[in-house]
């Protein structure tokens, strides 16, 4: 419930702040917001496996536990403050436009941007080293027979709002031959997962690339639709 609270809170929040602001402002930050965004994701796993390789010991070896979580949050917030830099160095003066455009465009551009900034923290935050359930929120559990089940949302459910609607842009727009849609097709679900381990999520959750190799995979139900299963060494 506190994480719900949290979340409501930050999306209202940066929703009156621009509401007060006007549409015109109010429509540049989200386009802003939007394309950090999307660099976040973009760039989360390089800056991610960055931290994670370069993680020092000692007192801040927490780094290394939070490195999937500030690889995403911190593209993010730098990318915003850049283009908002850049933004307002080419944008000298707002636009007039009456009282209602303001307050109703106003406040659809800041609930946008609220909901997308309040849903990039807390997907990083939910991949970081904390317990199963933080905050009063655990979207994962287990199910009766041991294995993991979805299970609730957020009150305002902005980390899957966000996770879905960049998985679209992904496949779309942005779309690359590693879309994160693919990997990732339930973002708030895996991070959820990430922290089903012993001791209530005391376990690491992280892990370096070179600390593990992949000896062989196999694949149900690909090969030819025949539903057999397909072994590969690597």
């Amino acid at each position: 419930m506190v994480l719900s609270l949290i979340a409501i809170a930050l999306t209202a929040g940066i929703a009156y702040a621009w509401v007060v602001r006007g549409f015109f402002s109010a429509f540049l930050h989200m386009v802003c917001v939007l394309i950090a965004g999307a660099i976040a994701f973009g760039f989360w796993e390089t800056v991610s496996l960055a931290i994670l390789n370069n993680a020092p010991s000692g007192f801040f070896a927490f780094a290394g536990d939070a490195a999937w979580g500030i690889g995403l949050i911190a593209p993010f917030v730098v990318s915003l403050v850049l283009l908002r830099l850049v933004v307002d160095s080419l944008v000298k003066a707002n636009a007039q436009v009456d009282d209602s455009a303001n307050y109703i465009g106003g406040g659809v551009c800041g609930l946008v941007s609220g909901v997308i900034s309040a849903g990039i923290f807390i997907n990083g935050v939910s991949f970081m080293r904390v317990p199963a359930e933080f905050f009063g929120h655990q979207p994962v559990t287990y199910g009766s027979a041991g294995n993991f089940q979805a299970t609730n949302n957020l009150l305002v459910p902005v980390d899957r709002l966000t996770a879905s609607f960049y998985n679209h842009l992904s496949e779309n727009v942005l779309a690359t031959s590693t879309p994160l849609a693919r990997y990732y097709p339930d973002l708030a679900v895996a991070a959820g997962a990430q922290r089903m381990s012993d001791g209530d999520g005391e376990n690491r959750n992280s892990i370096q690339p070179s600390a593990v190799s992949l000896a062989s995979a196999f694949t149900v139900g690909k090969q030819g639709g025949s539903g057999e299963a397909v072994l590969g060494d690597f």
